[in-house]
């Protein structure tokens, strides 16, 4: 459940950013570029996350 949420949280992060990315350069931005940039980003996004915990756990 907790992973689920954590999934959605990146999803919408991610799909915002990639609405600005497109707002900013919209003539370029197709929704193929857009749902792309997404799915990067929501990997990032969770990689990102997995790993502060890991390496904050390690500190501890």
């Amino acid at each position: 459940m907790k992973k689920e949420k954590q999934v959605r949280q990146a999803e919408t992060q991610a799909t915002s950013i990639a609405t600005f990315t497109s707002i900013l350069r919209p003539s370029s931005f197709a929704a193929t570029e857009h749902l792309k940039l997404r799915q990067c980003l929501t990997i990032i996004l969770l990689s990102t996350k997995v790993l502060g915990k890991k390496k904050s756990s390690a500190d501890a």
